[in-house]
Parts: C-alpha cells; structure tokens; sequence
C-alpha cells in the first residue's frame, strides 16, 4: 500500500497494527485498532483499506517500490505466478474483526492452554504461519 500521508508504500501485515493492545476489553480494542505506515508513523484508519487495496502494488520476491512507484531490486525469475497478503488487507474481514478475533483466541489461550483457536485466527484469518505458544515458552525459561 503506499500511506496515504507520506506516499511510502508498506505491507499492510500484522506488525503495523496498532492501538488495540493496552485496552483490556475486546470490543474495545479491537475498534480502536488502527494501521500505522512504519516511515512516518501516520495513522490509517480501517476505511481506508478499499481505497488503499486499489492502489497497492504485487511485488516480487527481492523487489521494491519508491514513493514514485518506482520499482527497483533484483526480482527474482519464475514460471509460478504465487501471491500472498496478510489478514490485514483482506477484503472481506475488517480490522476490528481480525483484531477481536486475534485477542479473544489469546484470551481463550491464556484461560484454558488450549492454543487450538489462536492456531486457526492466525493461520485462517491473519495469513500467518502458527508458532506454537507452549515451545516458544520453553525456549524462553
């Protein structure tokens, strides 16, 4: 996408979601929830998102975009056509869905130790790979 402030572009992914995680109530927090452009810090809010998803930009592999729109880099070659977006961008799910969802399935994690519904939020509707919660825990002890 490129930010409707600074016209940098960015992938819209889970790491520039913003506002959502010191509000305790779910509902709460997941319609205070924002995306935030990672070079200028500007705030694009969730209405944004059709106008921003008709002019983003499918990059390849070892590619990049100025402001200009300029693609630059060493873009891989390949006979498969392959694209993948995060849940962020998806059409058809809002912010607020995703982020209540994403906090919901964590607090049903941390109640009961089941990891079987933030597993399916984060590979279903976020576009992630899963990271099991309980070998992340042990790493860290």
């Amino acid at each position: 996408w490129p930010c409707p402030h600074c016209g940098e572009y960015f992938q819209p992914c889970g790491d520039v979601v913003a506002g959502f995680r010191d509000i305790a109530d779910p509902v709460l927090a997941s319609e205070a929830a924002y995306i935030q452009c990672p070079s200028c810090s500007g705030r694009i809010l969730p209405e944004q998102k059709r106008e921003l998803n008709g002019r983003g930009v499918w990059l390849r592999d070892g590619e990049s975009i100025n402001a200009d729109g300029s693609r630059y880099g060493d873009p891989r070659r390949s006979r498969i056509a392959s694209f993948w977006m995060e849940g962020p961008a998806a059409a058809y799910q809002t912010l607020s869905q995703l982020v209540y969802k994403l906090l919901t399935a964590e607090q049903e994690y941390e109640t009961t130790g089941s990891e079987e519904t933030l597993k399916t939020v984060i590979n279903t509707d976020w576009g992630l790979p899963y990271l099991p919660r309980a070998s992340m825990e042990q790493r860290k002890s």
